[in-house]
């Protein structure tokens, strides 16, 4: 491979100014991303905090199996390498590890208000990442 502007394709002006912009493209993909994957993870811990906190509230299976389904995929999904939210999402898997199960929350109101307690946390945390994050600039070619 020659370098640029060697047989008069680009000029190394040019060159440098499509390198820059694609770069640019490639943050702005990777960015949309990690944001996608933090605003999906906000929204299942935001329903199970919602279903768990209040106990007149009911709720399916799915309401853990979604979400465990979402963390065993995780490092697929993650490829941003985004280790705030590798944490956050280790820190989910902690909080529902072991034989925890939507029955089990529905059967013991102390357990189902810990959980919810916990994940609120997480909540917080989550949502407050989503908040700190710069817009992102959108540029329409001419």
């Amino acid at each position: 491979m020659e370098a640029p502007g060697k047989h008069g394709v680009l000029s190394p002006e040019l060159y440098a100014q499509a390198e820059a912009r694609f770069k640019q493209t490639i943050s702005s993909f990777q960015e949309t991303a990690m944001m996608t994957l933090r605003e999906s993870f906000a929204e299942l811990v935001g329903h199970m905090v919602e279903r768990l906190s209040d106990p007149t509230k009911k709720f399916k299976d799915t309401l853990v199996g979604n979400i465990r389904a979402f963390m065993d995929d995780f490092n697929n999904l993650n490829i941003t390498d985004d280790g705030a939210l590798q944490e956050l999402v280790e820190r989910a898997k902690g909080i529902l590890s072991g034989d925890l199960t939507a029955q089990n929350l529905r059967d013991n109101n102390d357990l189902r208000q810990n959980v919810a307690k916990q994940m609120e946390n997480v909540q917080s945390i989550v949502l407050n990442s989503l908040v700190d994050r710069p817009g992102r600039k959108l540029r329409i070619a001419a």
